[in-house]
Formats: structure tokens, sequence, C-alpha cells
């Protein structure tokens, strides 16, 4: 059905039923989930998780013996790991949270466990649970970095169980190590490394550990982000990266950034601020930005600046910023709220032009999308006026920031709306660098290898063009 989402189905034991989640009990929207069973020969879907129409319900998975689903809610204000009974549809929250995340809960095969993994400041830590919740939940991991990570936005990773129910394997990363996968018994939680993906040069390479900061925003709500500093920066003001992370409701945590990295290598600072409307702080800061798309969020990124530039850790002359995707949108946010703020900017496939984008929406997505820009104030149709004030191409007046372009000609943000915005920058002789890639997708990590190098060695020349570094 084009009018709901329906995704992440998974086959029961007998092979008699599917599991999935869906909004197809209320309005489209990313503010509410379902957790649906239906017979795999067809026939009508049963909700489970019914009456629950304002949270998020989501990510089912079959307990061994059929009779039950594990799956996460945010009905506390935070996921919580809960256990459906398939006969009684009741649910029984098994963890005891209400100060974190917790994501990608998975059966033991003898149905005794339930491992999931926990976001605690932007950690993520692998913990077991009886099944039945009668017992506390037991802590696996404790190192920094992500263990297990979940099954969406840039945090992907796995955890899944030995066929004995003794061993967990998981994937970790961290700030100076790529994603591998690792083993662990749960009864003496010694880790051990089964596969080694990174390069052997880069294992040597002295990575910068990000320090997780703290800062007031426009309106007096904290924010936090990651800061990268030069290993050998001490004190001393350098140039600045804002990093606009990806999704809706996105997050950026303590993984492997290797772009990043780079950055750091060529002498600047990089900040990730998780500004409002990103996971890992509860379900309310989740949706500060719903209807607000380009707003409270670009001031929270404004003043990430004004923040370092009061530590003396920056050179406020000399910021640029970059971001892919909801980034991207960011980035040219950025670029028309505080024009005066950035010597130079990259978009990697963030829309231009809303009402476009809204226009060739179709289905589920077109919801989506409103209840994100403008959330009660309607559509384009309804609230033009606020629909062209955050979309950049409208506002090209107040356009004084040097901006590149980086697109595949396969990304679902149209190619059609990204031409558009090019001609109307040139006409007003505004600096545009467009840069096409051939059967590229949406999704930097989806590129071709040689394709992210071009467009990475791109970027570095042109902040160098407008920075010096």
């Amino acid at each position: 059905n084009e009018d709901f989402n329906s995704t992440d189905v998974h086959i029961s034991p007998d092979g008699s039923s599917v599991c999935f989640m869906s909004d197809r009990s209320g309005f489209a929207d990313f503010k509410r989930m379902d957790v649906w069973v239906a017979p795999i020969g067809g026939g009508n879907a049963i909700n489970m998780t019914p009456n629950t129409l304002n949270h998020y319900d989501y990510r089912p998975r079959w307990s061994p013996d059929g009779k039950s689903l594990v799956f996460t809610s945010d009905r506390s204000g935070f996921r919580k790991v809960g256990v459906i009974d398939i006969k009684t549809r009741e649910t029984t929250f098994i963890t005891d949270n209400n100060s974190y995340d917790e994501y990608n809960p998975r059966w033991s095969p003898d149905g005794e466990w339930i491992a999931y993994a926990a976001n605690i400041n932007w950690d993520f830590q692998i913990f077991i649970v009886k099944s039945d919740g009668t017992k506390l939940p037991i802590q696996l991991t404790s190192d920094s970095g992500i263990h297990g990570g979940m099954d969406a936005y840039q945090v992907r990773g796995t955890i899944r169980w030995s066929p004995d129910s003794k061993d967990i394997i998981f994937t970790h990363m961290n700030h100076e190590k790529c994603s591998d996968i690792y083993v662990m018994s749960i009864t003496d939680k010694i880790k051990k490394q089964i596969t080694d993906h990174m390069p052997d040069d880069l294992k040597k390479h002295n990575f910068s550990k990000p320090k997780l900061i703290y800062y007031r925003s426009i309106d007096n709500l904290e924010i936090p982000a990651w800061l990268y500093r030069p290993i050998d920066s001490k004190n001393n003001k350098t140039p600045l990266v804002i990093y606009a992370r990806a999704n809706t409701k996105g997050l950026h945590v303590n993984g492997f950034y290797p772009y990043i990295q780079a950055w750091i290598d060529r002498g600047y600072s990089v900040v990730a601020p998780l500004v409002r409307g990103s996971a890992g702080l509860g379900k309310n800061f989740e949706f500060l930005n719903f209807g607000d798309w380009g707003g409270g969020d670009i001031d929270d990124f404004a003043y990430s600046v004004v923040h370092l530039d009061k530590q003396g850790l920056i050179d406020v002359d000399n910021v640029v910023m970059h971001g892919g995707s909801t980034g991207g949108f960011f980035t040219l946010s950025m670029i028309h709220r505080y024009p005066d703020l950035l010597k130079a900017a990259v978009c990697f496939y963030g829309p231009p032009d809303l009402i476009h984008m809204w226009d060739y929406r179709n289905g589920s997505s077109k919801p989506v999308l409103g209840d994100v820009v403008a959330g009660d104030r309607g559509g384009p149709d309804m609230a033009p006026t606020h629909w062209k004030n955050r979309s950049l191409i409208y506002n090209l007046d107040k356009v004084k920031t040097p901006l590149m372009l980086l697109w595949g000609d396969r990304d679902g943000v149209r190619i059609s709306m990204v031409d558009d915005y090019f001609r109307a920058a040139k006409e007003r002789q505004l600096y545009t660098e467009y840069i096409q890639y051939n059967c590229e997708p949406h999704g930097w990590y989806h590129w071709r290898p040689e394709n992210v190098r071009d467009s990475m060695r791109r970027m570095a020349a042109h902040f160098k063009k407008f920075t010096g570094t």
C-alpha cells in the first residue's frame, strides 16, 4: 500500500507468519510505528501494539519457539526493549532504563537471553537480559566505540548468537579502528577479534580522539557535540570544519570516520554537533526540529562556532562546512541563515528546493516530508512562505558562501532539482561548482572508491582555495 510504510519483515520459525513494522494504523509519518503479524500466505494483518499511535514500536524479531516477539519502543521517552506475547498481544518491557536508547535486540537460540546494544553517550555497549525480564541486564562490553551498532542511520552494525547460546558475535569500531567482527563468551566477557580489515599502514597512524563537549544554543538548549583536534594543536587556533550528520533522526557516534581524520591531518579542527532532532537524547529531543527543519537545528550548528570561538580554539574567519543528504540540507540552510559565517561549503545530495522535492514525492514519503519540514502547517500549498523560507533556491539574495555541489546521477534527491539551482546560482553570478558522478546512488558510502577519493580531493581543494588550509 503506497499510503503507508511497511518494512523489516521476518518469517516465523515455523514459516507460517511474518512480523514487520508499519505505520498503517495511522497517518504515515516518522512519529509512529506499530508491530504487525500477518499470515505468510496472505490475509488480515494483526496489530500487535494497538493504541500506541504516538509511539515508535519497531524492529520486531521472533522468539525461537515462535510464541513471542522482541522489539524496541520509545513509549517511555527512550527506546527500550520489550517482549510481546503473540497470543495475548500483551507487552512486557524487560529493561528498566529511562536515560538512553536501546537497539537491535536478538534472541539467543535457546530462548533464554536477549542481547541488545545500548547508546550510552554515543558509545554503544552490548547488554544481555533474561528474556522473561526476571533479572537485571548484564553489561558485556565497556571499552569505547560502537559495539553491535544498529540497523539504520550511519551506525550500521550487528549482533548475533552462537548456535549453543554461549557466545555473542558482534561488530566493533572506534575512532582509530574500522568495523570488524568480534566474539565474546557471555560468561568470561573476554573479547576476541576474528576479522581484521584495517589496512596495515593505517594501524600506525596517530588518529585524533574526539572529545564530547556541550554548549548552549540560541535558546539556551544544551547541545552535545564531538570535537576533533589536530594532534599537535595544543591550544592553538585552527580552521574549523563543521560536519553535519546525515538522516532525519541521525546521530554522530564515537566511531570510525576516516574523512574527518583526513581533515585533522590537513590542520583543521572538526566539530560534529548532535543538533536538535538527533537520536540519543530521548524522544523529546529527537522531535524538537520536526516541523522546523532548517530552523533551530541550524542555530545549533552556528552556536558551536560561537562556543569554540569563546574557547579560543578556532580561527573564526576560516570556518567551512559539509554534509550529505539531511546533512547536505543543513549545510545549504546554513548558507542563507548565517550568510557571513562560512568561508566555503560542500553539499552532497541535499535538497536546495523543498517544494520541488514535495512535488515529486509520492505515496507515504510525501506526508513524512511534510511532517518533518512543516508539521501542522501543511504542505507548500498550505504554507508556501514557510517552505520557501527553508529552501536555498528561494533565498539566493542572501548567499555569499562559495558552494560545491556533489551528486550521483542516480540519486533519489532528483538531479533536476540541483540542475535548477545551479542555473539560478549562475544567473546571479554566485560562486558554485557542480560535479555529477555517473551511476552513483544516494549515500556516499555506496559510491565506488575512485569517486569517493575524487570527491574528497575536490572538497579539500575547494576548502583550501578559500581558507588557505
